[in-house]
């Protein structure tokens, strides 16, 4: 994944786990192409690590808590195959606060059926006191995306598409419809996410 690629050059090795050999033979080939050739390829659940404790040093997640059906046995396992010393990268999209909390899950959902629930900033850091991990660091940072990019990156279906932008162009008059806040620019509706970064050292 081009995570993956990022972390490669500055490590000895990486470890690529995924749940399907389809993701992870397409990180395969983008890694060949861009010369890594210090990564390895699991197939796995995040639930259920095929890996011994404490065998990484460092263990990352990006924007895959807001899949998982049970984040508290994801994070545990995270900690669990990571060294007593080791950090652990979490970033995610961040959940909304307030009403537009359950009205913004609705339209990921209805987006991404994969989409399970966001967390929010008390959420990650209650997992991380709970499973011993020392918070170093953490950030919000506001991502913004464009509409129709965002939608196209599930392929979501014809339908799906009409209802979501009806109700987002709404939004940008009506107000407090989707839960995102939309805006228009340049013509086209945009809004923002926000990204939640956690940095943290599993305590000795």
């Amino acid at each position: 994944c081009s995570l993956g690629r990022m972390i490669a050059p500055d490590v000895k090795n990486i470890t690529e786990l995924d749940a399907t050999e389809a993701m992870l033979e397409a990180g395969k080939a983008e890694n060949e192409k861009a010369g890594i050739t210090n990564a390895g390829y699991v197939i796995g659940e995040a639930e259920a690590m095929p890996f011994s404790d404490g065998s990484f040093d460092i263990v990352v997640s990006r924007l895959a808590f807001h899949h998982f059906e049970d984040v508290e046995k994801a994070f545990s396992e995270m900690t669990r195959v990571l060294r007593p010393g080791g950090r652990l990268l979490v970033a995610d999209m961040l959940a909304r606060e307030g009403s537009d909390r359950e009205k913004a899950e609705h339209y990921e959902r209805l987006r991404d059926p994969s989409h399970v629930r966001c967390l929010d900033c008390e959420e990650f850091k209650s997992l991380a006191e709970k499973y011993d991990i020392a918070v170093e660091w953490e950030s919000i940072t506001a991502i913004e995306m464009e509409l129709d990019s965002w939608l196209e990156l599930t392929g979501a279906s014809e339908d799906k598409r009409k209802n979501i932008i009806s109700d987002m162009k709404r939004d940008t008059t009506e107000k407090n419809i989707t839960g995102f806040s939309p805006y228009i620019k340049n013509g086209k509706i945009f809004f923002d996410h926000r990204w939640y970064l956690l940095i943290g050292r599993k305590k000795v």
